[in-house]
């Protein structure tokens, strides 16, 4: 079967997929290195953890290290967008080190034995067809270019999409496990999308600063209670030559016939796919999880029925628009295509089933193949039968199609320039690690290195030495253990990512130390004070609390306290802290409270909070019932989509557990 991977024809079809198809986010967002220079030297076939299973033993060696840094870090990328919280790739490294990359790749290797177990198995073969069968023929060349930028193997991207599959036939396992009832469900949505409204008043330690005094003998006898808060972590300073393919890149420029002939060359990378301009009416199947196994056939039966009949009044001349804006179940709509002839109102608006233009591409990953195949071959103006798909049975009007096309350079000229750019940097890069390399072993001395090889030596501020951010060089990524491997007179090797050559030497050491009052008087002055204040915003807050039992006695006891009362908006247990703060546990106070109860609560850190907020529900409003039968599938989906995490994770707790005693991690690794 590799063999045939291998051939030229399908070796071209596999690039191009799975470009598109298996490459996380991880790899997309961070880029692909091979960890050149980033690893500690071990020995031919040493493992770096050992596991005893009952089925044999089980080792974790460097492919499975990369494989789990780089699930990680696609985990924390995927958290990022589900809840809208920007992390950085600084934040993803630093939470991926090296102890929770080892712990990743232990879990996974419990995973492999609990795959056997359970007779879960992908081949070579499926991921083939799964590749032939997603990727469009109109897009490989596109997807090759993109795939021979990143640097990766074949043999790395069929492994990485074999083992993609293999995981995600764990959880489907799990999931057939998993059931959500109704009221489940509605619990569930209520509590994300119940409004509140409350009344309120604020304590931010910040009002109080300004009231705290400081003393010589209470800053003495704050610091002597808390001079473990104040150690000074060891610090270093570094001294490195820095070459980024970015600066090299922008040394260099495109001609016009150069970014003439790529894009007449390069053509399919910038080609548009066919789209087709399209209205719609879907009418919804039941999903599992939401109503009884026994009735998914009936209940399935009668939505056919029911897309029958509406197909059936508009053959006869019912209005498409007007019976789509009364019966269409479609609530999640795919991305449309840009295209000229869209106007505003259209991308502005699904009203009377309307998706605007959308690209073949897009439909097959959306809607599947049947969907795309009927759609595509109709004939502008024409109205489909019922078409069963994955997400329910849907009636088409085709309203116009547009052939596939290639873009004009005019409108890609700065994409194109860009990767004419991005070809031409690539030797030039390589050129330089050489010579970097070739320098290195020539001169001892990093000022000596600089100067023959014309890059400017450049010095860190002090920075702790654990950080995983060095200024000047960013993230330190993959060179994580070189660095931290060094030792002052010591420099290292050249350490390459994608993106950086980097030569490095500590320039100075300041060890981890307890400074005298003196030597940190700032910052504890500014600590004390924060304490102080907190105190006295705390004292402020619960004064007022002891005298508010109703709404109406806050009202009262804060203008005895000459504090004003404010009235939030509505707000979702999501979005409190736009309105009260950020509070924590929210949900759970908020699901325990009735209007009219006053909480205090404290706001960020529950053990060094910001201030404090005292504060009652004046108005409680939940969701309609139609708008909960209409999101029902996505919750669904979402609440099986957590148990089965859960399930997880509660199967690799215990077998943690019990295999505690067997598994043995090398030292190198610890």
């Amino acid at each position: 079967m590799l063999r045939q991977l291998r051939s030229p024809k399908l070796k071209t079809i596999l690039f191009i997929g799975l470009c598109f198809i298996i490459i996380p986010s991880f790899a997309v967002f961070y880029g692909w290195n091979s960890g050149q220079g980033s690893q500690r030297a071990m020995g031919q076939g040493e493992a770096a953890a050992t596991i005893k299973l009952p089925s044999g033993k089980s080792e974790v060696h460097q492919e499975d290290l990369r494989r789990a840094r780089n699930y990680l870090r696609s985990e924390y990328a995927s958290y990022a967008g589900v809840t809208g919280k920007k992390m950085d790739r600084s934040t993803a490294d630093g939470l991926s080190d090296s102890a929770a990359v080892m712990d990743y790749a232990i879990n996974l290797k419990i995973l492999e034995d609990f795959a056997r177990q359970q007779g879960i198995v992908v081949s070579e073969d499926e991921v083939l067809r799964n590749i032939q069968k997603r990727v469009p023929a109109n897009m490989r060349q596109q997807a090759l270019s993109q795939l021979e930028r990143q640097g990766m193997t074949l043999d790395q991207l069929t492994a990485t999409q074999q083992y993609d599959l293999f995981i995600n036939r764990i959880r489907e396992v799990l999931a057939s496990r998993v059931r959500v009832s109704n009221y489940e469900a509605w619990l569930y949505y209520n509590s994300k999308n119940e409004k509140l409204t409350a009344e309120k008043a604020e304590f931010p330690n910040s009002d109080f600063l300004q009231k705290v005094e400081v003393s010589d003998a209470d800053l003495q006898k704050y610091f002597d209670q808390n001079k473990e808060k104040f150690r000074v972590p060891d610090k270093v300073e570094y001294a490195y030559i820095l070459v980024n393919k970015d600066d090299l890149k922008n040394k260099l420029t495109a001609s016009d016939d150069e970014i003439t002939s790529y894009h007449t060359t390069h053509g399919a990378e910038f080609e548009q796919p066919r789209a087709a301009r399209i209205s719609q009416i879907l009418i919804k199947k039941p999903i599992r999880g939401t109503v009884a196994e026994d009735r998914i056939a009936s209940e399935t039966e009668i939505a056919k029925s029911r897309a029958e009949d509406i197909y059936q009044q508009l053959v006869k001349g019912a209005d498409f628009a007007v019976t789509a804006n009364r019966v269409n179940e479609e609530t999640f709509f795919p991305p449309r295509e840009e295209d000229q002839t869209t106007t505003a109102g259209d991308a502005a608006t699904t009203g009377g089933g309307n998706l605007g233009f959308l690209s073949e591409v897009t439909a097959a990953s959306f809607y599947g193949d049947e969907y795309t195949s009927v759609v595509f071959n109709m004939a502008p103006g024409s109205l489909s039968a019922p078409i069963d798909t994955d997400r329910g049975f849907i009636i088409v009007k085709l309203n116009a199609m547009r052939d596939k096309y290639v873009q004009p350079l005019a409108k890609v000229i700065d994409r194109v320039r860009d990767r004419v750019l991005a070809e031409k940097v690539e030797p030039v890069f390589e050129l330089t690690k050489a010579r970097l390399a070739a320098d290195a072993q020539k001169y001892t001395s990093i000022e000596k290195l600089a100067e023959v090889t014309s890059e400017p030596l450049k010095v860190t501020p002090k920075i702790d030495k654990k950080s995983k951010f060095i200024p000047g060089i960013g993230p330190v990524g993959d060179f994580e253990i070189s660095i931290g491997d060094l030792q002052k007179g010591g420099r290292s090797e050249v350490l390459t990512d994608a993106n950086r050559h980097l030569i490095i030497e500590i320039k100075e050491e300041y060890p981890e130390h307890l400074p005298t009052l003196d030597e940190a008087r700032e910052t504890v002055t500014a600590a004390y004070k924060e304490s102080r204040a907190r105190e006295m915003a705390r004292a402020a807050a619960e004064a007022l609390k002891t005298k508010a039992t109703n709404l109406e006695t806050l009202k009262t006891a804060a203008a005895e306290a000459g504090t004003s009362l404010s009235v939030t908006q509505p707000f979702t247990r999501g979005e409190e802290a736009m309105q009260l703060g950020a509070i924590a546990k929210f949900s759970e106070i908020a699901g325990t409270l009735t209007t009219g109860s006053i909480v205090l609560s404290a706001i960020g850190d529950e053990k060094e909070p910001s201030g404090y907020v005292v504060w009652g529900v004046t108005a409680k409003d939940g969701p309609s019932k139609e708008d909960f039968a209409r999101a029902l599938p996505e919750i669904v989906n979402e609440m099986a989509a957590r148990k089965v995490q859960t399930l997880l994770n509660e199967y690799l707790r215990d077998r943690r557990k019990e295999l505690s005693s067997s598994i043995d991690i090398n030292p190198l690794y610890r």
